[in-house]
């Protein structure tokens, strides 16, 4: 729950418009380069307003695929600074083990120092509230190590929501009636999948300012995890004969 994690394919460009090859000349090849690069910066730019991080390094990625680090990061949601040691008690790790997860992060540019203190003392502040993947941007190594990381952070959330599960008698009835679990199945076109895909991140996204300014939040709020997939299955048997026997998809 670092904030936000997307894997979000085709957020940006990652290759010409479909049909570009079929122009010819310099300066036609030069308008096209110049319009990807424009909208690529448009979209870093919502990035950086956003809060995100696009994640295309496998060695950031790997740096990232440890569970001590995915917890300190998920401490600052709730912390703007934290110490070495006032992280170890959130996440009940020992000082020394923090610090040296906070350098590694530090390292690969996920936290920064905030400028006073000295040793375990010295307070560390996140440099962005998420991150996004875009798969189809990767090249092999960075699309092993984006997948050992996803394969991570799944792992640790369907963990918090068994941990909820088995102590939601804590919480008042209020939020245990408004909690929920959705599970169906949907025949749709890769496009209608990418319109459903998008809805949800535009209601989702109503929200993201509380998540960067802790002023935004009302009261009698608290962090909720919302943890949204979608994605094909290939059911032998299922009515429709959607896969045969031999799990090709038809």
């Amino acid at each position: 729950m670092y904030g936000c994690c997307n894997i979000v394919p085709g957020i940006g460009l990652h290759s010409a418009p479909d049909g570009w090859q079929k122009k010819r000349g310099q300066k036609c090849y030069e308008s096209i380069v110049s319009r990807l690069y424009s909208r690529e910066m448009a979209i870093e730019n919502e990035l950086q307003r956003e809060g995100l991080r696009r994640l295309d390094e496998a060695a950031a990625m790997r740096a990232l695929s440890h569970p001590v680090r995915i917890a300190l990061l998920e401490a600052f949601v709730l912390h703007d600074e934290l110490t070495a040691t006032q992280a170890s008690e959130i996440i009940q790790e020992s000082p020394t083990t923090c610090s040296f997860h906070l350098r590694q992060l530090a390292k690969y540019g996920f936290v920064e120092e905030a400028d006073r203190g000295k040793g375990r003392r010295r307070p560390w502040r996140v440099v962005q509230k998420g991150f996004i993947i875009e798969p189809e941007g990767l090249d092999d190594e960075a699309g092993v190590a984006a997948s050992a990381l996803m394969q991570m952070y799944m792992r640790h959330a369907f963990g918090r929501f068994e941990a909820y599960r088995a102590s939601e008698h804590a919480f008042p009835v209020e939020w245990r009636r408004a909690s929920a679990v959705v599970q169906q199945i949907l025949f749709v076109t890769p496009t209608e999948l990418e319109e459903i895909n998008q809805l949800v991140n535009e209601m989702l996204d109503r929200y993201r300012e509380r998540l960067i300014d802790p002023q935004n939040r009302p009261d009698g709020s608290l962090p909720v995890e919302a943890l949204y997939l979608s994605y094909p299955v290939d059911f032998d048997e299922l009515p429709g004969e959607v896969g045969n026997k031999e799990g090709e998809m038809r």
